[in-house]
């Protein structure tokens, strides 16, 4: 899910926006009910992805990756994952993700599905990766170094404290624990690309910083004092501002009083005719 809030001007024109993702179903990356499929981006990437990024990504068939194979549902009839994909790249560029940052974004995408593929067994009530081949190529795309790898996918540490000391303590996971473990990497890679890329439209959305530029010179019989005319206009623009942004009831309050003393003082400062 995801909350938008929208800024406006105080002339009621979209000014900006924020957006904050929220309730990410990650556990849709690693089991699915039959019929569903996972998250768009990993069939965008499969089905779009050039000769070239799919050599360097090792990108196959759909069912070749566990995790998309779970409920044996890969396309839709009203969805062209090859055209969204193009699109997927296109909006990355428009909020300022670019090549080299999309590169690394589908390294991770790919990783997830490569990761999926490392099955254990059981060796002396304990898990083992079962197939050196399969954790070659996801370390590769994550930039870990292998056996550091396995050593997180089938072990954890413990850290104690006693009497004033403290000790770590390697625990060997058993077979559905390195699996849970292997899951929990996959759906947290997911999370941590969804929050980069929503990062990405937030800086697209920030406000766009406005300054009031103050020219030219008027006849005048007699005028107010400028460096006064200043100020009260620096701080209207600033109350302005403030008021754009979301605040508490309590906060809108106060700062609305404030804009009534700016605009009591304004009104002070140019009531006496002296334009010609």
């Amino acid at each position: 899910g995801k909350y938008f809030e929208i800024q406006f001007s105080p002339g009621g024109e979209p000014d900006g926006g924020k957006i904050s993702n929220f309730l990410l179903e990650k556990s849709r990356v690693v089991m699915r009910n039959p019929g569903e499929r996972s998250f768009h981006i990993f069939y965008q990437l499969i089905e779009g992805a050039s000769a070239e990024q799919k050599h360097s990504l090792g990108i196959t068939s759909m069912d070749y990756y566990y995790y998309l194979s779970l409920s044996g549902s890969y396309k839709v009839d009203d969805i062209d994952d090859r055209r969204e994909f193009q699109e997927t790249l296109h909006a990355m560029n428009v909020i300022g993700i670019f090549a080299e940052e999309q590169t690394l974004v589908l390294q991770i995408v790919a990783g997830i599905l490569h990761l999926g593929n490392i099955s254990f067994k059981e060796v002396g009530n304990y898990a083992a990766v079962e197939s050196e081949e399969f954790l070659a190529f996801p370390a590769y795309l994550l930039g870990i170094n292998q056996d550091r790898l396995k050593e997180k996918l089938t072990s954890r540490q413990m850290d104690s404290k006693w009497g004033g000391k403290s000790e770590s303590i390697h625990v060997t996971l058993n077979v559905e624990q390195a699996c849970y473990t292997r899951d929990a990497l996959a759906k947290a890679l997911h999370a941590r690309v969804f929050d980069f890329l929503v990062d990405g439209v937030k800086r697209d959305l920030l406000l766009t910083p406005k300054c009031l530029y103050l020219i030219g010179r008027e006849k005048v019989k007699q005028g107010p004092d400028k460096g006064l005319v200043k100020e009260v206009l620096k701080r209207k623009i600033e109350i302005e501002r403030i008021l754009s942004v979301s605040l508490s009831t309590m906060q809108d309050d106060i700062f609305i009083l404030h804009e009534q003393e700016y605009d009591s003082l304004l009104e002070s400062v140019f009531k006496t005719e002296f334009l010609s």
